[in-house]
């Protein structure tokens, strides 16, 4: 068996400063028998784990705000212990969101900037394959809490369901959500007084709800606003595309106050739009 090389009081300061027979062979690189052995040739007799752990210090430094990640570090035991520890005392242990909450308070304003660069540059250095799937899984979140769904939409959505027609709100697909989904028809609520053909953004997410098997509605809630006629013009817009049978994907823009404005369909990969009547809306324009 190997001899202990280093001095015997080195191996009585470390077991003093509470290390256990085990953390002292592993830090010398003998057998924990070897070192348990020693100790009791000079009078140290073996100690339970727990008889070591300062248990006021522990629950002292989580009440004072440490984290149980900090306390396991700075007493040098496992955190799973310090949890024991903080239950067995009665302590009530903080939610992962007090956690933060407490995390980020405490912190120096340099702090913050450093945790949030280091965050940002770790979400940059991901893979585009990484961000298309966090995209769709924020998507289907969103499609479930509705977190997204503004007063407007809501608006028009209580006019589509007085038609009795079946709306889902923020139905995702793929990386988007679409405001209100009828059928296969997605009708999205556009806020602004430009056409949504015309903004580079708006027509790749155009497009890609077409090629993706969708007709697209666009109501411009810009101006003044006609719920209810502006969804008795949808609706007929709907059932004019339930009509066509020829496969292609309609797209449409309507005005708040009802005013059909523009229509077109997928043209290959891209949006083939024209103002004014439009062949299969014709008959509403």
């Amino acid at each position: 068996m190997k001899m202990i090389d280093t001095d015997i009081n080195c191996v009585i300061g470390m077991y003093e400063s509470g290390l256990t027979h085990k953390e002292v062979a592993e830090n010398i690189g003998v057998s924990r028998a070897l070192i348990t052995k020693r100790l009791r040739e000079y009078g140290y007799v073996s100690r339970s784990r727990r008889a070591i752990v300062n248990e006021a210090g522990i629950v002292s430094d989580y009440l004072g705000g440490a984290s149980e990640n900090a306390i396991s570090i700075n007493h040098g035991r496992d955190r799973s212990l310090i949890r024991r520890v903080l239950l067995a005392a009665g302590v009530s242990m903080r939610s992962q969101s007090e956690a933060e909450t407490l995390k980020w308070s405490t912190m120096t304003g340099d702090a913050r900037a450093n945790q949030v660069s280091a965050a940002n540059q770790a979400m940059r250095s991901q893979t585009p394959e990484f961000h298309h799937r966090s995209a769709i899984l924020q998507a289907k979140a969103k499609e479930k809490s509705l977190s997204k769904a503004c007063d407007m939409e809501l608006l028009f959505i209580r006019e589509f369901e007085k038609l009795g027609l079946v709306v889902t709100p923020q139905k995702a697909f793929g990386p988007y959500n679409i405001d209100i989904a009828i059928g296969s028809t997605a009708i999205e609520i556009h806020g602004t007084s430009c056409h949504p053909h015309n903004n580079p953004y708006f027509r790749k997410r155009i497009v890609s709800l077409l090629k993706g098997g969708w007709h697209v509605i666009y109501v411009k809630a810009a101006c003044k606003i006609d719920a209810n006629r502006t969804a008795r013009q949808v609706s007929r817009m709907i059932d004019l595309i339930k009509s066509e049978k020829s496969g292609v994907r309609h797209y449409g823009v309507v005005r708040g106050s009802g005013q059909f404005v523009a229509g077109g369909c997928l043209n290959s990969d891209d949006l083939s739009c024209v103002s004014g009547s439009y062949t299969l809306f014709q008959a509403i324009a």
